[in-house]
């Protein structure tokens, strides 16, 4: 039956509506958790309920004893932060009413965005009225100067899949589930020393760090590329810079007065779950957080996978910026191992001052489910994508670009729907460009004839038994607009558009 109005209502007033774990105001943002669980025999009796916030309900709530990663909520420590915290509530020594916080984990692997924050430049920023802490980490993130937009860097052109064949003869050849082959290898340190050292961040890191190659890079040549022939693209980890945010949302001027955190030198790989380990209090030359301002604080830098290495949710914003870029900010869960390198600034807690009265404040762990993305791009000039729904499934699934020539080329894609189990196909335009189809056929009818995509457009096909689809076509890029030939931007884009279906 759950917990009742009024067991719900007593709980709330006796904790004012504070996670009793992590003691953050949350407002609507609070259930009632379950110390003993119901299966278990619990009962939905105010003593066994204890109000936390979703992050540490979900804690609480999620702990996989076959896969343990960090310390299970016992029902005895949850019994104790709520006594404790009732107490502090109803004896009045924490002043509920006036400090209120919000915290948020900002990362980007835009080095634009980057450099914007560390120049204290917030326009563009997802929070206005923004003060930059400057610690160990943000002196670190102005020093860098080795990374390189030029997309330009990350390809080998040759003339024919001949030529790399020969040149590469240890090459991997694969072909994947749709029919589409290429090939792989790892670069060299040479290579990747010569040609990015200087330029590049990852590069350069890894390879200061004796890092393997097979670590951070790899090759995937294609025979056909998109709009200019035969290439090889050389994939990277990338880097994701990360900002605690510390937002006043009390009415009154709150004052930072000490900082605890586990500062970690430059250099090395640490997972991080190491993050909490240590942490030495520095004290703060009385740093002033008016209300409504947001207090943005460098924490780390995290080493991604090359593939999958994020999982993006709903978008919350996207904005045309006026140097022409698009910027997107949505909550991500990260996929991958979670390594930090370069300078660390692990902040554990805050003490703030408000009235003359000094509280410490904890901070909320990093982890890969609190994280709001922040993107910035260019458009990028791809060709219009297929995507697929099984009968068995409710989100569409990425298939591959319908037409990988060059711009303004007639062109015939072909596929075997039932091959491969799909109910339905969707031809999207995720660019801004225009595509040009002459006609879809179906088992060699027509089913439709001059269709028109524009950026956006979307055309969706029932081929529920339907063995052969024919495309034919092409698309064309507008005059005076922008364009990258952005290969991560565009598996950004599909990432982003299945999450939003």
């Amino acid at each position: 039956m759950g917990f009742s109005k009024d067991i719900k209502e007593r709980a709330f007033v006796a904790s004012a509506r504070r996670c009793c774990v992590c003691k953050e105001f949350k407002g609507r943002n609070i259930e009632i958790h379950h110390i003993i669980q119901a299966s278990e025999g619990g009962e939905d009796s105010f003593e066994n309920g204890i109000p936390l916030c979703f992050d540490c309900h979900a804690n609480a709530g999620h702990y996989n004893s076959k896969h343990p990663r960090g310390s299970k909520f016992s029902s005895e420590e949850l019994r104790k932060h709520r006594d404790n915290w009732y107490k502090q509530v109803a004896e009045g020594k924490f002043n509920v009413n006036e400090v209120e916080i919000s915290q948020q984990f900002f990362i980007t692997s835009s080095f634009d965005i980057v450099s914007e924050i560390t120049k204290g430049e917030f326009n563009n920023f997802p929070i206005n009225e923004v003060k930059l802490f400057q610690n160990e980490l943000y002196e670190y993130l102005k020093e860098i100067d080795v990374f390189t937009d030029r997309e330009s860097d990350f390809y080998n052109h040759y003339k024919s899949k001949d030529e790399f064949i020969e040149r590469f003869p240890d090459a991997k050849f694969h072909t994947d589930k749709y029919g589409s082959t290429y090939w792989t290898r790892i670069p060299t340190e040479e290579e990747l020393k010569e040609k990015f050292y200087d330029t590049e961040y990852i590069a350069n890191y890894m390879i200061r760090n004796d890092a393997r190659p097979s670590s951070y890079a790899e090759t995937s040549f294609t025979e056909i590329g998109c709009a200019d022939g035969n290439y090889e693209r050389i994939e990277m980890s990338e880097a994701k810079v990360v900002f605690l945010s510390i937002l006043n949302s009390s009415e009154k001027t709150l004052t930072l007065k000490s900082i605890v955190q586990n500062c970690i030198e430059d250099g090395g790989f640490i997972p991080l779950e190491d993050s909490i380990k240590g942490g030495t209090k520095e004290i703060v030359n009385d740093l002033l957080l008016e209300s409504g301002k947001c207090l943005l604080i460098p924490y780390c830098i995290l080493l991604s996978n090359m593939n999958n290495d994020y999982d993006p949710k709903k978008c919350l914003t996207y904005n045309h910026l006026d140097n022409g870029q698009g910027q997107d900010v949505r909550p991500v869960s990260l996929l991958d191992n979670n390594i930090t390198i370069g300078v660390r600034n692990f902040i554990m807690n805050i003490e703030l001052e408000i009235d003359g009265c000094t509280t410490d404040y904890p901070v909320k762990e990093l982890s890969p489910n609190n994280l709001l993305l922040i993107s910035r791009f260019w458009e990028c000039g791809c060709c219009p994508h297929l995507f697929g729904l099984k009968s068995e499934s409710s989100k569409w699934e990425y298939i591959t670009e319908v037409f990988n020539n060059n711009p303004d080329t007639i062109q015939e894609f072909t596929f075997t729907p039932q091959q491969y189990g799909f109910e339905k196909l969707k031809i999207v335009e995720l660019e801004n460009e225009i595509t040009e189809l002459d006609y879809i056929k179906v088992d060699n009818t027509n089913l439709v004839e001059f269709l028109t995509l524009k950026k956006g457009d979307e055309y969706t096909i029932d081929v529920n038994n339907v063995s052969n689809l024919i495309i034919r076509g092409s698309y064309s890029l507008i005059k005076g607009e922008s364009y990258v030939n952005n290969i991560k931007m565009k598996k950004q884009k599909i990432l982003h558009y299945i999450a939003d279906n």
